[in-house]
């Protein structure tokens, strides 16, 4: 089988599975990330939490196609936090009407996929998106776009 199909299939049942982030509270938050399966060095996989008050970076993300995934997040500056903290009021609406799971076919060809994890004090949703625009519904471009962005100007020095 397949290498990378059998990792997209082992993410999709560790959707399932275990969560990106387990939280002890009641607060509103939003998991998102990027990953690339061919890739060598400590910017293949990066994965932030947002709440309302705070960033935080995941210290040893893991591709998320791997069964057992749990992050464990170290708190960010305020500085950063200011940089990021508009990413879950552009989390689109029609996003939340997606079943969870994949959009697209995230880093079926080296183009890499977006982690998108959102809790809203009641239920937990989960998708993995394609980075690749031709395989996103067009509302999800320019939410791809900004969390891409917000991702690269939380790593560049």
């Amino acid at each position: 089988m397949n290498i990378r199909l059998f990792a997209l299939l082992a993410f999709s049942i560790s959707l399932s599975a275990c969560s990106i982030f387990e939280s002890g509270d009641d607060n509103n938050y939003l998991v998102f990330g990027h990953f690339y399966g061919f890739c060598g060095g400590a910017d293949c996989n990066i994965v932030f939490k947002l709440d309302n008050e705070n960033l935080f970076r995941a210290t040893d993300p893991s591709y998320p196609g791997e069964v057992a995934i749990d992050y464990k997040f170290e708190k960010q500056s305020k500085a950063q936090y200011q940089k990021a903290k508009d990413l879950i009021d552009l989390l689109p609406e029609e996003l939340l009407s997606e079943a969870d799971g994949t959009i697209g076919c995230p880093d079926c060809h080296d183009q890499g996929g977006l982690i998108i994890e959102y809790y809203d004090g009641e239920d937990l949703r989960r998708w993995r998106l394609d980075q690749s625009k031709n395989g996103l519904p067009k509302y999800l471009h320019p939410f791809s776009d900004a969390v891409n962005a917000r991702i690269k100007t939380l790593t560049t020095p």
